[in-house]
């Protein structure tokens, strides 16, 4: 299900070059149909996460997936039963607007975790969802680039089949058992509904998650903007192809996946997380900058390394973090979380490809880096950094 919810994100960005010159839509017209997806996800995440606090997370699951599956089937409608170009571009651009509102089920699962598991149980759990969690989201480019020499639709057509199987599987194998955990948080989820609006719920968050959002929302913005640039980057500075860019998304993937689903539980389970959080956040600046100062292409995947292991560590960390901060309004906190990331990757993108066009080439991972020191002085002067439990391993 994760993996379905996050594919989602990057399916189509192979293919904007594609539908930029076959269709005469212009580069910002591109850009949007990346943003978009994103942007719809910080109104409705929370609203969901909320939800699946008050009528289960089944129940939303359920929802969020179906409507992924509708905005697929309606990807595919745009290439197979439409002429005019204005058309086909505006059932994309709808298309992928509504896939915004359908991924939502991230947040869901998170908290569907906290409500099931405890202690290092929870934790390493956690650690192997948010290591998925990354290879989808640089699957969902391999994919579609690997797919590239197929007509558009063929793209949409396995991207529907993925989330049908996993409505299938929602439906028949995901089921919410009625802990004494889960009873208490539907009563005081309705008191709050009843009593507070969202605004109030927000402030009603402690100093440390609004500090871990904080957090996650610099780690995402730097992730979206290399996520962003990196085809284009490569291209033009080591003249790569798309078949080589998608060898070098498939090495930051597998990275990021044996770190965070690998190594991470046992390093969270010997070392203090906020000396882990230093470490992955001096890692990521010195990923960023390096890149940003060679011209040469084997200490640029150095450098590259060394970004794909501290986006690891920050982010399996602060996903952990997140599930210890108070167990009746987990829907909520990750609802909020998946809002943060998905402002980052609305930001970033526009970020990224402004400071390529009008300042240079390398400006996006100058930005990211000095953005990376910044979390790492945070991580210094923050007073407090929730441990949880150590026995993981």
């Amino acid at each position: 299900m994760v993996f379905v919810d996050v594919v989602g994100y990057g399916l189509i960005i192979p293919f904007l070059p594609y539908i930029v010159t076959q269709y005469g839509a212009s580069a910002f017209f591109a850009t949007a149909m990346i943003s978009v997806y994103a942007l719809m996800q910080i109104v409705f995440a929370p609203i969901v996460g909320a939800a699946s606090d008050k009528w289960g997370r089944r129940t939303m699951v359920l929802f969020s997936l179906s409507v992924s599956l509708f905005c697929y089937l309606l990807y595919v409608s745009a290439f197979i039963l439409f002429v005019y170009p204005t058309i086909i571009l505006t059932v994309l651009f709808v298309s992928r607007l509504l896939a915004g509102v359908g991924g939502s089920t991230i947040g869901v699962v998170y908290a569907y975790i906290s409500d099931h598991f405890s202690g290092h149980e929870k934790t390493k759990i956690m650690v192997r969802v948010s290591a998925l969690t990354n290879v989808s989201l640089v699957v969902g480019p391999l994919m579609g680039g690997l797919l590239g020499y197929f007509p558009a639709y063929v793209v949409g057509l396995i991207a529907a089949t993925l989330c049908l199987f996993a409505v299938t599987m929602a439906y028949f194998y995901f089921f919410e058992n009625k802990t004494q955990k889960m009873l208490h948080r539907e009563a005081e989820t309705i008191k709050k509904h009843k009593k507070h609006s969202f605004w109030q719920q927000w402030s009603g968050l402690s100093k440390n998650v609004k500090s871990l959002l904080c957090f996650s929302f610099i780690e995402y913005f730097c992730f979206a903007q290399m996520f962003s640039i990196v085809a284009l980057f490569v291209a033009q500075r080591y003249h790569f192809y798309q078949m080589q860019v998608g060898f070098l998304i498939v090495g930051v993937a597998f990275i990021i996946a044996f770190t965070r689903g690998v190594l991470m539980s046992k390093l969270m389970a010997r070392y203090n997380w906020r000396y882990l959080l230093m470490g992955g956040s001096a890692l990521f600046a010195v990923g960023f900058f390096g890149n940003a100062m060679v011209d040469k292409l084997w200490p640029a995947m150095l450098f590259t390394v060394l970004f794909a292991l501290g986006a690891a560590i920050i982010g399996a960390i602060i996903s952990v973090m997140l599930t210890h901060q108070g167990d009746e309004n987990q829907g909520f906190i990750q609802g909020a979380d998946q809002s943060v990331s998905a402002m980052a990757f609305v930001l970033g993108p526009i970020s990224a490809g402004l400071l390529y066009d009008y300042i240079s080439i390398t400006a996006p991972f100058i930005v990211s880096g000095i953005l990376s020191l910044i979390l790492f002085c945070l991580t210094i002067v923050l007073k407090e950094i929730p441990q949880g439990d150590r026995g993981l391993t």
